[in-house]
């Protein structure tokens, strides 16, 4: 047995430490097999330290020789910048290979960057091309996208029917959001006649499937009690799950049901938590909240600056009845603290535009 096959071999065996030490020789020597296995192990740290750099060093030659699979691992490195500084012209580069030698992943991922303008000026019908090509393939994610650009109309025309087939070929296959979008369509009655109970069912599905849009959709149905036996513990209980996976908007709701004591023990430390989540967000309505809850003192000292710096942002993002109390607030505060208060917004404001945005695919 010669040191390839040794090493495939220890590999297949999850015997990392003999096929790093078999394959390294044959490798070096130029051996395409064996640099494919080597970037895999240092890709996923198995027998060595996880180390993208290097990953991409012994990816790269099995790349140049048309593989598609190290193809696509070349192009999924430089879209989330692992072991390079991230680079969608060159992520393109090497997706667009693989995917035309019919790789469902490179094609998907190149489908998320017409769709998203990464790397490419942004088209929808270039997005559909790409996603159908991965759809037909099984690809879950595709065939949910696939649906949701159906359901719009962006670069195909708008077809239900098409939406819901797309959707249901991924939920089949355990992706939580396309369950979830199915529910919207029946809650809506897009495509569908509106159907509470049906609704329900893929919401449930959807939220066993960890989906935080459907936890807080069938938390809003058991609060209002639509189609269901009204139950706001168990609302409150799926808000509580939506919000911990840092949806804004269930974390927003929380704040208001405990601010308020809707149907709730009114909690406002409970508030002050939920609020200062969604502020850190963006959510203007929480933002709002903040600010008079620091400007009242409700559940916290008053603190005027706070108070300030919260309303000033919830107006820049757009909630403008907010400027009537920072009026209010700015009259018992002295030049000094409105300035400091303008200049904490601005770092939040700064500090929050150049925090990196997350790169993962759902």
């Amino acid at each position: 047995m010669d040191n390839l096959e040794k090493g495939f071999e220890a590999f297949n065996e999850s015997d990392y430490k003999t096929a790093l030490q078999e394959l390294r020789p044959p490798a070096e020597l130029g051996d395409a097999r064996a640099q494919f296995v080597l970037g895999l192990m240092h890709y996923n740290g198995q027998g060595v330290s996880q180390n993208y750099s290097q990953a991409l060093e012994w990816f790269k030659p099995v790349a140049e020789k048309g593989d598609e699979l190290a193809q696509f691992y070349l192009g999924e490195m430089y879209y989330n910048g692992q072991g390079v500084s991230q680079n969608y012209n060159k992520a393109a580069k090497w997706f667009k290979p693989s995917a035309e030698q019919g790789l469902a992943l490179s094609q998907f991922y190149l489908g998320i960057m017409h769709e998203s303008a990464h790397g490419f000026l942004q088209d929808y019908s270039q997005a559909v091309k790409w996603y159908k090509l991965a759809a037909k393939q099984g690809n879950a994610v595709a065939q949910r996208n696939l649906g949701g650009l159906y359901a719009v109309g962006l670069g195909v025309s708008k077809d239900y029917s098409q939406a819901i087939k797309w959707y249901k070929l991924a939920a089949d296959q355990g992706n939580g959001n396309a369950s979830f979008c199915i529910g919207a369509m029946y809650y809506f009655g897009q495509g569908v006649s509106q159907d509470y109970s049906q609704a329900i069912k893929w919401y449930r599905l959807s939220v066993k499937q960890g989906c935080a849009d459907a936890q807080l959709a069938l938390g809003l149905m058991y609060e209002k009690g639509e189609g269901i036996l009204q139950d706001y513990d168990e609302a409150v209980k799926l808000f509580k799950l939506a919000a911990e996976q840092g949806l804004v908007l269930a974390q927003n709701h929380l704040g208001v049901l405990y601010c308020e004591g809707h149907n709730i023990l009114q909690d406002y430390q409970e508030a002050l938590h939920w609020f200062t989540l969604a502020s850190k967000q963006g959510h203007a309505i929480a933002q709002a909240f903040l600010g008079l809850m620091y400007y009242n003192g409700d559940g916290v000292p008053n603190n005027y600056v706070l108070a300030h710096m919260w309303t000033s942002l919830a107006i820049s993002n757009g909630k403008t009845d907010s400027v009537k109390l920072r009026n209010e607030i700015e009259k018992g505060m002295s030049p000094k603290q409105i300035a400091e208060a303008r200049n904490l917004a601005l770092n939040f404001v700064e500090k929050t535009a150049t925090a990196p945005s997350p790169q993962s695919i759902q």
